[in-house]
């Protein structure tokens, strides 16, 4: 899958995006969407469909709004996924369990069809791709003909 992100996950904004994500200062969304606006179509001009990743509806009534449909905002969205699965929260969770908490986390909203359609989802932080992975499953099972993602952040890997 192909994967690009606006900014390093740097310190700085790790506070950013920790005043916009769990502060609520949802209006901090507005410095990322026009440059996420312009990088969305440098990864893939012709998608099909834009699609912001989905909160579990306890996390969403938590929260209060979901991050990344805010960053989205500039985009005319499908929200054709759900997710299903009540995870633990990505950012509490060492490297390696990650993945496995994504796991089978979202599914394809009944009668949605996505055969030979190219996707790309959108989201706030990419650090190791569990998430982006586990929203294009149900994809890739459904036909989808390409899935890429598009971040405000990614984590840079320490060596």
């Amino acid at each position: 899958m192909i994967q690009r992100s606006l900014y390093p996950y740097t310190p700085f904004l790790q506070e950013v995006l920790a005043a916009f994500k769990y502060r609520g200062d949802a209006a901090l969304a507005e410095i990322f969407c026009a440059d996420l606006r312009k990088l969305a179509f440098q990864v893939h001009k012709r998608a099909d469909l834009i699609v912001p990743i989905p909160l579990h509806p306890d996390r969403l009534f938590e929260r209060g709004f979901n991050q990344a449909e805010l960053l989205a905002e500039s985009f005319q969205t499908a929200e054709i996924l759900e997710k299903t699965k009540a995870s633990k929260k990505q950012s509490k969770s060492r490297p390696g369990a990650r993945e496995e908490n994504a796991s089978g986390a979202f599914s394809l909203k009944k009668g949605i069809e996505v055969q030979g359609k190219k996707i790309l989802l959108l989201d706030d932080i990419y650090t190791t791709g569990a998430t982006l992975y586990a929203a294009a499953a149900p994809l890739w099972e459904a036909g989808a003909s390409a899935v890429c993602g598009v971040t405000a952040a990614r984590a840079v890997q320490k060596k």
